[in-house]
Formats: C-alpha cells, sequence, structure tokens
C-alpha cells in the first residue's frame, strides 16, 4: 500500500516546558525512501512546518525527523504533531503509552479531532517526541 499523503496526527500536553525538536516515525517496510511534511499546530493554527526526506532501512526502529528549529512548548498547553507521509508503505506502531520525565514532569496524549487522520492514541506512525527539558531565562543584574 502505497502512502500518497495521509495525514498522521497526535495530541499532547506536558506538565513542564519544552522544547519540540523533532519526532520519530515509522520508516518504509523494505528500504525506501519517502516526502514527510512534519507541522506543529496549536489551537488549530500551525505553529511550525518542515518538508524533509525521510530514508528507511526497511527496520521497524523509528526514524528521527526534526524540526527546522526547535519549537517551545509551555507547560499545560494543548499542541498536535502531524506527519503527512508520501511513499511505500511503513511500518506502524500499536498500543500506545504515556511518558514520564524522571522526578519532573509528564506528557499527556489525547486523540485529535481530525477525521481524515490515520493515527490515534494507540496506532499509528508518530512513536516518539524528541523534547528538551525547557527552562526559562530571565533578565538578571548580575555582572
Amino acid at each position: 500500500m502505497e502512502f500518497n499523503g495521509t495525514c498522521d496526527e497526535i495530541g499532547f500536553e506536558t506538565t513542564m516546558d519544552v522544547m519540540l525538536t523533532g519526532v520519530g516515525l515509522y520508516g518504509g517496510v523494505q528500504a525506501s525512501t519517502h516526502d514527510v511534511t512534519l507541522e506543529l499546530l496549536k489551537d488549530g493554527v500551525s505553529v511550525s512546518t518542515t518538508k524533509t526526506t525521510m530514508i528507511s532501512d526497511g527496520s521497524e526502529t523509528p526514524i528521527k525527523v526534526s524540526f527546522e528549529k526547535p519549537v517551545w512548548i509551555p507547560t499545560n498547553t494543548k499542541h498536535v504533531v502531524a506527519a503527512t507521509i508520501k511513499g511505500p508503505q511503513t511500518w506502524a506502531g500499536w498500543r500506545g503509552a504515556r511518558c514520564d520525565f524522571e522526578a519532573s514532569g509528564k506528557i499527556a496524549f489525547y486523540q485529535t479531532e481530525n477525521r481524515n487522520k490515520r493515527s490515534s492514541t494507540e496506532i499509528g506512525q508518530i512513536p516518539v517526541l524528541y523534547v528538551l527539558c525547557a527552562r526559562k531565562h530571565h533578565a538578571s543584574n548580575d555582572p
């Protein structure tokens, strides 16, 4: 089955400030190349879009696809990551899970309202979010 641009997406919310640097996507079931559009949305509005090519060796291991620039995700704000993949058949994940940061926070995943998507919190193409724990920098009077 060829993927002709159907969108996979997952909603998430964190209990701490993070920088979203990219996602892990499942690659082709055989060595292949896919065109990928990666998008981050907040309240239905695009915050960041990256178009790139994903090269797969045919393994089930997710492939990191990075945003052009890391995106600031403030605490307790809902965002949606959407990936549009064009190319040959890919692997897919199932039995989604939550993510806990060691002693510092959590990421909760939720269903999105897009009826044209193929993924959910239980199955799909986006098994990994790459985040960096972020700290707000405050102006200081120190020399």
